[in-house]
Formats: structure tokens, sequence, C-alpha cells
């Protein structure tokens, strides 16, 4: 097939789709955040036009993600960290760190950031729930894991939070054991 529009099977003749049905969170525009994290959002893959309509001027963007899925940059102000969605490795703590702090960084200077990854589900609710647990050191991780899956699931019901139980026990591991 020549055009991703036409669909057709040994059953059925090749025919024109209409619409491109969604088959979960990220193939919608979704944007989620938490009023004690000012100016930080959360969401799936955005376009750099959603980002415009849904964000703030001049959103920085956090893309956390791994090998072979970031390659080019469609926003500006795009910083890129890639590390894997399974277990929580020395490599992976230290480029997810990296982006923590990136974002705080720029979130200390005032500016916006939206942090996301493929669906917006593991990776980027990691890097999320850390930043908003230095801006708040007196809220419980498990609190702030809670209000993320509840905000996210006021945008989309179906929008996942933190499936990757690896990165959910290194959140809730000791606060004086997170570097």
């Amino acid at each position: 097939m020549d055009d991703p529009s036409e669909v057709s099977s040994l059953r059925y003749p090749k025919r024109k789709r209409e619409a491109s049905a969604p088959n979960y969170s990220c193939d919608l525009s979704e944007v989620a955040h938490l009023h004690y994290v000012p100016r930080m959002y959360i969401s799936e893959h955005l376009s750099q036009k959603e980002i415009q309509e849904a964000l703030p001027r001049g959103t920085y963007v956090a893309t956390c993600g791994i090998c072979g899925t970031l390659g080019h940059k469609p926003y500006r102000r795009q910083q890129d960290f890639i590390f894997q969605d399974s277990l929580m490795t020395d490599e992976s703590e230290c480029v997810m760190l990296q982006a923590v702090e990136w974002c705080l960084g720029h979130l200390a200077q005032g500016k916006s950031v939206l942090v996301h990854c493929a669906a917006g589900v593991n990776r980027s609710s990691l890097v999320f729930c850390l930043v908003a647990q230095r801006l708040n050191p007196s809220m419980q991780m498990q609190n702030i894991i809670q209000d993320l899956r509840e905000a996210k699931a006021a945008v989309n019901p179906s929008w996942l939070t933190l499936t990757n139980r690896h990165f959910e026990d290194y959140l809730l591991k000791d606060p004086s054991d997170l570097k």
C-alpha cells in the first residue's frame, strides 16, 4: 500500500480509512499537571502546534525516550534524555536524574517545562514525580504518585501512570536513598 490511510485485507477490498482510530492515550493530545508544581506539565507525544496551543509560550520540553525513538527534534527548546523503561540501572538512574535537574533548573528560572515520553506513562511520570517531590519535600511520594494518577485520569481515564513496577519501587524507597 502506498497510501497509509488505505486499508485492505484478503477479506475486504481496498478502501480509504475515514479517520484513524485511537488505540490508547498517546494518540490523543493531552496534557496534565499538578497545582503544587507550577509551570510543570506531563503529556504523551505532542506536535509543536499542539504544544503552542496547549501550553504557555516558550515552554521547554524534556523528552524521555529510548535509543532509536528520538532521532529528530520536532520541538524548539527540547532536550532528550535516553533511558530504558525497564529495571532501574545505574546508567538509567544517572540519565533520569539529569532530566530531573534539567527540569528543576528551568523551573527555577521561571520557565514552563513539559516532560513527556512515548505514551506519558512511565519515564515521564518518574521524572515528573521526582521533580514534584524535590519542589515539595514535605509531601509523601505515595501522595504525589496518586495525585498524578488522578490528574491524568481526569484528562483521560485510560491514561496510565507508572505501570513499570521497578520505577514505582524506586520512587517509594526511603527518600534519603534517593540521590
